[in-house]
């Protein structure tokens, strides 16, 4: 939205299926679609097949704990493997590349027969102050139903019954069925 008033915008999407962040409606690109943007809700799409990387309680740069990362991801059938590398720092470094002082943590998907594993690998290099241990707590959207069982390297993990309940453990799962999310 570029003029005051204006309430919505016409959006151009490349190939693909795109997502509403918000209520996960689809829309089916190439094309174009006029989307409602209120001043109380900005558009953010969301590809099909994407990881996305957030943190919570984020209000300054200053106040980001990489001890703790939420990696939502979005599975879709059509979508068979996903990819992503994130690009992990001290955060105030103008230097980490040319240093060599940076992590690079990979994010793999593979989605097939309502089977979805998803692979976690690193570069395995460090930086000062990087944490010794980091929870990664993947949310995953668009899971009609309970899992029949979740799995980490070849254990069954146990299942908790609320997402605080699950934070505070080392491992396991939480199903939320009225939001149709597995974390």
């Amino acid at each position: 939205v570029l003029h005051q008033g204006q309430t919505q915008r016409n959006v151009i999407l490349p190939m693909g299926k795109w997502l509403d962040y918000y209520d996960l409606e689809e829309y089916s690109g190439p094309g174009s679609f006029t989307m409602t943007a209120p001043t109380e809700k900005i558009p953010v799409l969301v590809k099909a097949g994407s990881f996305v990387p957030t943190v919570r309680d984020l209000y300054t740069t200053n106040d980001y704990n990489p001890d703790m990362l939420f990696i939502q991801f979005y599975p879709d059938q059509e979508v068979v493997t996903s990819e992503y590398t994130l690009f992990d720092d001290d955060r105030s470094s103008p230097e980490s590349l040319e240093d060599n002082e940076f992590c690079l943590i990979n994010f793999e998907a593979l989605f097939t027969d309502n089977d979805l594993t998803v692979n976690l690998s690193s570069n395995g290099q460090t930086y000062p102050g990087m944490p010794d241990t980091r929870q990664f707590i993947f949310e995953i959207f668009r899971i009609r139903n309970s899992p029949s069982s979740v799995m980490f390297d070849a254990s069954t993990l146990t299942e908790y019954s609320s997402i605080s309940e699950l934070t505070d453990q080392t491992s396991g799962f939480f199903f939320d069925d009225q939001g149709h999310k597995l974390y």
